[in-house]
């Protein structure tokens, strides 16, 4: 296209030099003219040329969303709706990011009541470090191996004197169980009591029977003595008197 410029500057400069040979003179150079791209016209004086320029490309550009993190890193996709075919305001596919861990926790059982504490052992499968494990240990009461808990007046060594579930420990009151010795006192005070009421008794009761044998046996023998039979069915024994 250059030479094509420079053929047209030397035919405007000629044909302007034959028109106005006084413009020539004064100028005392050629004339040279610079034809550069502009939009297309229907027509333009002297025989000048024109061209298309094409306008500038805008991008603009469209991304989706951020997809879960997967390794420390996060993508996504972006596109150019106007199609420009460049990059140079394209915004970033990709961030960096901290995956979330779901920990996995696997517990041992329970182990036996030691000093009134009991522990297991818990391991996160997903090995998520800053996960908070389960509660590893507790408290716990003592139990015998064949009756359950133990109370604390009962030493588990007693276990076996022990036949019923013992009572769970919520406040209740235990009552110790009562000195039978006092029992046995209080039975044969009572006993003791009972045989020398009996004894006393029966003594009257013989010094009365050997005061009447003593009346009896000297009436009997004179033949003074009578009885009677009264309607109880007891019998009265009595001494008549003799008038002399």
């Amino acid at each position: 296209m250059g030479p094509v410029l420079r053929l047209l500057s030397l035919v405007v400069t000629v044909v302007l030099a034959l028109s106005f040979p006084s413009f020539a003179t004064s100028v005392g150079t050629p004339i040279e003219f610079s034809i550069s791209s502009a939009p297309s016209s229907s027509g333009g004086g002297g025989g000048g040329g024109s061209s298309r320029t094409r306008p500038e490309c805008v991008e603009q550009w469209a991304c989706s969303n951020y997809e879960s993190c997967e390794n420390g890193v996060q993508s996504r996709t972006c596109e150019d709706l106007a199609g420009c075919g460049t990059s140079v305001s394209k915004p970033s596919t990709s961030r960096s990011c901290q995956s979330t861990c779901m920990p996995q926790w696997h517990c041992s059982e329970w182990s036996d009541c030691d000093a009134g504490l009991s522990q297991r052992n818990c391991t996160d499968l997903a090995r998520c470090f800053e996960a908070t494990p389960p509660d590893r240990v507790q408290s716990c009461i003592p139990s015998c191996e064949l009756n359950g808990s133990c109370l604390p007046e009962i030493p588990c060594t007693d276990c076996d004197l022990v036949n019923e579930t013992p009572t769970p420990l919520t406040g209740a009151v235990v009552t110790p169980p009562q000195d039978s010795s006092a029992l046995w006192y209080l039975f044969l005070a009572l006993v003791s009591v009972l045989v020398l009421i009996f004894l006393v008794k029966r003594t009257k009761e013989h010094k009365k029977v050997l005061s009447q044998k003593i009346r009896i046996y000297p009436a009997k023998k004179r033949g003074s003595l009578s009885h009677k039979v009264n309607p109880h069915g007891h019998v009265r024994v009595y001494v008549k008197d003799k008038k002399r």
